[in-house]
């Protein structure tokens, strides 16, 4: 058998070799394409489409050593169009279970999302420990291999390694044990990397809000696995007779580079997520945290920052944390009523008054979790929360709900309903900062199965939030960026990036934020201090000029001239606003690093290029920047150096400083 895919630059072999195993024989550009005679799987090696795990103890090592995947044969394949694109669903089928490939292209695109599903066809319960969403084999030794850091406060660090640099190296005999691992567990999905990856032309995610892993192996050729959760992350799936299960959905893009892959996977996100009319104006957003209020937000110290706030051109204004608890409100949370004491009952009078300042009231919530120490904790059954060993997982002294639990999504529903209702919100920030580690064991084959299955029935009552009330714009937070991934950004209008407090770092965020996620979907804080001159406040309010722009700091302290700097930055923002939803990111300098002071990213938006640069010496700089195209201004300081030369610009910076370019 031979099928050959050719679909928007992408070239898919299937082959069945001698054995009749079904292999993935390529995958790839089609002008990268082998001819026939180089590609005919002549030397009869197998390049499995898939792996999968029934057997314990089987472990990586069965990837590079007898796959259980070599028994599966070739059954049957369907091909047909569906309003994204071209789909190829292949059949496997095995002893007991059937497996099914699924390709799903996008019209005008060098992407393709896969998953797989597993069908038990046997008479009797079956165990499946793993299953890949994507699986290729075959693949050279790359030059570069790019991970994405992303701890608290220092989201999107990415960087290139070689293989030898993360251990990987070729033997001139057997096969190396080492693999490239790179994983998540829990309910934190990206608090250790983003779920994202690049070698030589390929860039990939898993979209998964929970536990996630992929690799890179020698096992005479190099592979690429990407997965959900596997029985290394502690999980476990028992199917029951007839019983069908979906693995996580990944998706990979292809490119000559890595601009072109950061294109295509841009446009691929903009399929794929979710979508408001208040959200596609990509509002300016004053929110009372970041270096202003810092959860300690009262009745007397909101009515200034609100005033502030809409004097600087702010559309919606977010009270943060704390404004449900009368002291230390940490460990209990959860009732979600206003603190007497901060507000003196006039909580509603700062909602009204933000509407009368012309702007649409926030607030801030922690759906996902309670206090131990909430008056209404012990109304709640065990069942409600996430267990293992007999006992409710606590962290940082909260409970997890769970929300396969239908008192739990009744009761957060109706917190919902009354904040809408009571308050007038059009805006949440739904936040998210512990972690319950690997799942739970009540009604769920494994502690992963009942973290994934949880997983799903959260983002699940989150639609039913905005089907309930389209107008409203929700973000997504967890500690930040701890939860940067396209199963929960598929959902959720915007994503906190970071709770980055130095501006100067917040730069990095920035500039980086395009590898994983959407510019429009980027919240990224802009928090002018009044201890900052031009310079630092210009640096500071670049920082989310191409992102959705969040806005806190010190607004109400700062001075005239100061507030004039902030106001054009605000101006300047809602006039080149409507194009974010379409520029196409790019990294004229490569991508930003802790270790170098000059950051840089672009976006094309058609008729118009944006360059942000932002020097982060103590140290004057002068950097060239190739372009191609004719008028060049800067826009944001005005009196920036652009020289333009030949096919490139030279751009002069001060010290700490920054500036955005625009040309055409």
């Amino acid at each position: 058998m031979n099928l050959t895919i050719n679909e928007n630059g992408l070239t898919i072999r299937f082959l069945t070799n001698s054995k009749n195993q079904f292999c993935l024989d390529y995958m790839g550009l089609t002008e990268n394409y082998p001819n026939a005679a180089g590609s005919d799987n002549s030397n009869d090696q197998f390049k499995p489409a898939f792996h999968i795990g029934t057997v314990p103890g089987h472990g990586f090592l069965g990837k590079k050593f007898g796959s259980e995947s070599e028994s599966y044969i070739y059954s049957s394949h369907n091909e047909y169009q569906n309003k994204f694109g071209k789909k190829l669903e292949i059949v496997l089928s095995g002893k007991d279970l059937e497996v099914t490939l699924h390709y799903q292209f996008f019209s005008g695109i060098n992407a393709l999302q896969t998953y797989t599903e597993v069908k038990n066809i046997s008479q009797s319960n079956r165990l499946l420990l793993y299953i890949t969403s994507f699986h290729l084999s075959n693949i050279e030794y790359p030059e570069k291999i790019m991970l994405v850091n992303n701890g608290w406060c220092s989201e999107s660090d990415a960087h290139f390694f070689s293989p030898a640099d993360l251990g990987l190296v070729k033997k001139s005999h057997g096969m190396p044990s080492k693999r490239i691992f790179i994983s998540n567990i829990g309910t934190q999905s990206t608090k250790d990397y983003l779920p994202v990856g690049y070698i030589d032309g390929m860039f990939w995610q898993i979209e998964s809000n929970t536990s996630w892993e992929w690799e890179i192996a020698d096992c005479g050729e190099l592979y690429l696995s990407l997965s959900g959760p596997s029985d290394e992350t502690g999980w476990h799936k028992t199917l029951t007779p007839g019983q069908t299960f979906s693995s996580v959905k990944s998706t990979v893009a292809f490119g000559k580079d890595f601009n072109e892959v950061i294109a295509d996977i841009t446009k691929y996100r903009r399929i794929i997520k979710g979508k408001n009319s208040a959200f596609l104006k990509q509002p300016v957003i004053f929110n009372d945290f970041n270096n202003c209020l810092m959860a300690e937000p009262t009745y007397e110290k909101e009515i200034p920052c609100i005033d502030a706030a809409a004097e600087i051109g702010a559309e919606y204004y977010c009270v943060d944390g704390g404004w449900f608890s009368d002291g230390s409100w940490w460990d209990g949370v959860g009732e979600w009523k206003e603190s007497r004491a901060r507000f003196h009952g006039k909580l509603k009078e700062v909602f009204n008054y933000i509407i009368e300042k012309g702007m649409r009231p926030g607030i801030w919530l922690e759906p996902e979790v309670m206090g131990i120490h909430c008056p209404v904790a012990a109304s709640f059954s065990d069942d409600c929360f996430f267990m293992r060993h007999g006992k409710r997982v606590i962290h940082r002294n909260r409970y997890q709900f769970d929300f396969r639990n239908k008192r739990v999504t009744e009761y957060l529903s109706s917190v919902v309903d009354r904040l809408v209702n009571d308050y007038n919100i059009k805006f949440f920030k739904f936040d998210y900062n512990i972690d319950a580690g690997v799942g739970t064991e009540l009604n769920s084959d494994s502690f992963g199965d009942g973290l994934s299955e949880h997983g799903k029935a959260m983002l699940n009552w989150v639609r039913s939030i905005m089907d309930k009330y389209p107008e409203i714009i929700i973000e997504s937070c967890a500690s930040g960026g701890m939860r940067m991934d396209y199963s929960t950004l598929s959902v959720f209008h915007l994503q906190s990036t970071s709770d980055q407090e130095n501006y100067i770092d917040t730069s990095l965020v920035s500039a980086n934020s395009p590898i994983g996620l959407l510019p429009e979907q980027a919240g990224v804080w802009s928090y002018p201090l009044a201890c900052q001159d031009t310079n630092g406040i210009i640096f500071n309010m670049l920082n989310s000029m191409r992102n959705c722009m969040y806005i806190s700091g010190e607004v109400m302290k700062l001075s005239s001239e100061q507030l004039a700097t902030v106001k054009t930055a605000v101006s300047l923002y809602k006039e080149i606003r409507d194009d974010i939803k379409i520029s196409i990111p790019f990294f004229p300098l490569g991508i930003s690093s802790y270790n170098n002071p000059l950051r840089c990213v672009g976006y094309d938006s058609g008729d118009k290029k944006y360059i942000i640069l932002w020097n982060c010496s103590d140290k004057a700089t002068k950097t060239a920047i190739n372009i191609s195209g004719g008028s060049v201004k800067s826009v944001y300081p005005l009196n920036t150096k652009v020289i333009p030369l030949e096919n490139e610009l030279e751009i002069s910076l001060d010290k700490m400083s920054a500036c955005m370019i625009i040309y055409s």
